[in-house]
């Protein structure tokens, strides 16, 4: 009876406001690094991080409290900086604003919020929203609608994070010891309350974002195993599944606790990330520095050997081109290191993006026209929806032109290039047909 209630919830959630799922979609590539936070004492892009070459990008880390320190108001210079540095370093980034106990504090303002106390790893006493409060899904919701209207098809942005209230902000576990639990039970914590509560995460980023891929940690949730009859996969399962139906080649798992062995601990989420990668594409962040944690953590005999099978696992086992190790792996690493990762950065690598995109059109028909690049064997074309998502309406492309009937509605396209091992571009300029100009992003 609950199996058939959980399936009746995500039927009619999807039914309500499922879009159109793209065949194909440029997947996240590369080697990033997670680095600290972004605030007014730290920053995200390390210069001795970007001015390595076997670095690709940065996750860019904000807090939403930093970011969001009035209603409605935003800090945007906390981004923007970050995202020059990229640009003028030549690297691109990944967007993630941290939520969880870093709520900005005017919401307590308002006394229909809800928090959630708990102990962060045991010892710090700290809050965090209550996922399904209506008060803070409301301001999250505003404040990922401004995050997408400012940074959707930015330059230097290759990737956007999903995140919700949770455990650290950023991956998807609660707080789960057996007194949080109890607390949980306390606060009417339902299955099916936290699901509804990721879904509409999940349909307002996907919104506020139709140019970007997005992606989303996966972590066992095991909060009414006991009294619903739910396991502690069983959420996570669900969440991958209707982001994958709102926003199909656009959506990739992500693995914030990768490792081989983690692979075996994390069981469930393995399967998820197999399958993620399988449909689209799959993102990983090694589960801490093999620098400083490689026993620990990775069950290896030294930290090079940590970072060889955790590279190795992550290639050449499950075919996953995105990954982001830690600062420490990656400032001043020692001769094999430092070839290890020149090696692995040279295989994930993206292409060029193609130039000089000049779309004229006529009654019925568009042309399109760009400047080839060395790399590609062949080019995608795409053209955006009527909610903004850029489709592939012709893969495979050998010339540097197109003609596309367009019954008197041409569009705003774009064009990526592929190279002789199946790796894509990011798109080029968006140009349209009608306007002939580029959809160039704008400050606001």
């Amino acid at each position: 009876m609950k199996a058939m209630i959980r399936t009746a919830l995500l039927v009619s959630l999807t039914t309500a406001s499922a879009v159109a799922q793209h065949e194909g979609y440029p997947s996240p590539l590369g080697l990033y690094c997670s680095c600290p936070p972004t605030n007014a004492l730290s920053s995200s892009a390390l210069p001795d991080v970007i001015d390595k070459d076997y670095v690709h990008g940065v996750l860019v880390r904000v807090a939403w409290s930093d970011l969001a320190p009035q209603p409605g108001v935003y800090n945007w210079e906390l981004i923007d900086e970050q995202l020059t540095l990229l640009e003028e370093a030549g690297k691109t980034g990944c967007l993630a604003v941290i939520n969880g106990r870093y709520y900005p504090s005017w919401l307590e303002e308002d006394p229909a919020f809800e928090t959630f106390h708990y102990l962060f790893r045991g010892t710090e006493d700290v809050s965090i929203p209550v996922p399904w409060n209506e008060a803070y899904l409301q301001a999250w919701k505003e404040t990922i609608a401004a995050l997408g209207q400012r940074y959707d098809n930015h330059p230097s942005l290759r990737l956007i994070r999903i995140t919700h209230a949770t455990s650290n902000g950023m991956e998807f576990q609660l707080p789960q010891t057996p007194s949080d639990i109890a607390n949980w039970t306390e606060a009417e914590y339902s299955h099916s309350r936290h699901l509804a509560s990721w879904v509409e995460v999940v349909d307002a980023f996907g919104l506020a974002f139709p140019t970007m891929p997005l992606d989303l940690d996966f972590h066992p949730v095991n909060i009414t195993q006991s009294t619903e009859g739910f396991d502690e996969d069983t959420l996570s399962e669900e969440v991958y599944q209707y982001a994958v139906t709102q926003m199909g080649p656009r959506f990739g798992a992500l693995a914030a606790w990768w490792s081989r062995k983690n692979s075996s601990v994390y069981s469930g989420q393995y399967k998820i990330m197999q399958q993620s990668e399988e449909r689209a594409f799959a993102t990983t962040q090694f589960v801490g520095s093999s620098h400083d944690h490689w026993e620990s953590r990775f069950d290896a005999a030294s930290p090079f050997d940590a970072a060889v099978d955790t590279l190795e696992f992550t290639l050449d086992e499950n075919g996953i081109r995105y990954l982001e190790l830690w600062n420490a792996d990656l400032v001043a690493p020692d001769d094999a290191m430092r070839e290890l990762l020149e090696d692995y950065a040279a295989q994930v690598s993206p292409p060029q993006p193609p130039t000089g995109l000049a779309v004229t059109a006529t009654e019925d028909r568009a042309t399109l026209n760009w400047e080839g690049t060395a790399e590609a064997i062949t080019y995608n074309v795409y053209k955006r929806d009527d909610q903004g998502v850029p489709v592939l309406i012709s893969p495979g492309q050998t010339a540097t032109h197109y003609q596309e009937d367009t019954d008197g509605f041409p569009g705003t396209y774009a064009i990526t290039a592929v190279d002789s091992e199946g790796r894509e571009s990011w798109f080029s300029e968006f140009v349209s047909a009608e306007a002939q100009v580029a959809d160039l992003w704008l400050f606001f």
